[in-house]
């Protein structure tokens, strides 16, 4: 996300020069970093148990167990929060010290 934002300094100018407030702007790649990490942390918790129990399936197949289909929900719930903590942490202090500077310099920068 900090990559993100410094690649984005372009149109940050020109939100800033159209009249959104810094807060805006702010909240708005915030709010960009949460959808990110809420879509990769489904998708990916998803996924990884997906193919953990087609192979455990194929396994028990092989030698006559069942295969139950187990969520790991305490791992999807931790995933879940440490994501967004650090989404909002790789976001909100570089748009503030963006957010800083004058919409010049921002222009500039990219």
């Amino acid at each position: 996300m900090t990559g993100n934002l410094f690649e984005q300094c372009k149109e940050i100018s020109m939100m800033r020069a159209i009249g959104c407030t810094k807060q805006i702007i702010t909240k708005l790649y915030i709010y960009e970093a949460f959808i990110l990490v809420i879509a990769s942390s489904f998708s990916g918790v998803m996924i990884g148990t997906i193919v953990g129990w087609s192979i455990s399936f194929q396994r028990s197949m092989f030698i006559n167990l069942p295969t139950p289909l187990l969520f790991p929900f305490r791992e999807f719930i931790f995933i879940f929060f440490v994501g967004i903590v650090c989404a909002f942490f790789s976001t909100y202090s570089p748009s503030r010290q963006l957010m800083r500077k004058s919409i010049p310099e921002i222009a500039k920068q990219a």
